[in-house]
């Protein structure tokens, strides 16, 4: 697998999908954390963006570090960068001190459009230096919800012809059952009665 994602393999999927996919892959490689942002990101005035709630927004970024298991980050209103911590009795946040140049991206689904956007957010020592807005791409998405709608139909005909199946199988599982117990019956009833007579 690369070390990045091409945008045109996101087109189906959110940051948080991707993310939700890769823990359920075995052996997946350990290639990007997430991020959210609640610092006022760096949108064109005139962007419908800019008025968008973006705090609980997941972004994906190349690993951070390396030797740590994929792990969330969240950028502050004040520009400090945390890391997640997850314990038992809830999650809490630690400043991380980083000192590097970091790329986000992730692809924003809307009602009409979706948008691909890339952020560049250059950090001393857990302080935000630097956030600018790399690229930002608007699709229609027409495309897009067709092919779920089509992926969602297959599923459901799939589901339905499982069910059809299952209630075909049904009375022949019941028949099979029912004489399995008996022949089980009648083989214990044999076994005991061989005993008792030796």
């Amino acid at each position: 697998m690369n070390d990045t994602i091409s945008k045109k393999d996101l087109d189906l999927l959110t940051a948080s999908e991707i993310l939700e996919e890769a823990s359920i892959i075995e052996g997946f490689p350990p290639l990007l954390d997430s991020l959210q942002c609640e610092y006022k990101l760096p949108f064109p005035d005139e962007s419908i963006l800019s008025n968008m709630d973006w705090d609980d927004f997941t972004f994906l970024v190349a690993k951070i570090c390396p030797d740590k298991p994929p792990t969330e980050y969240q950028i502050s209103e004040n520009g400090k960068i945390y890391e997640v911590l997850h314990e038992d009795d809830g999650y809490g946040i630690q400043e991380a001190n980083i000192t590097k140049e970091l790329t986000f991206f992730a692809i924003r689904r809307e009602e009409k459009i979706d948008y691909s956007l890339e952020f560049s957010a250059l950090f001393y020592k857990g302080d935000l230096k630097e956030l600018e807005l790399i690229s930002l791409e608007e699709q229609n998405n027409e495309d897009r919800r067709k092919k779920e709608a089509e992926m969602i139909s297959k599923a459901e005909e799939s589901l339905k012809k499982r069910l059809s199946i299952s209630i075909f199988k049904l009375p022949f599982y019941l028949i099979f059952k029912f004489l399995f117990s008996i022949s089980n019956f009648i083989t214990r009833f044999l076994y005991k009665s061989v005993n008792i007579f030796r």
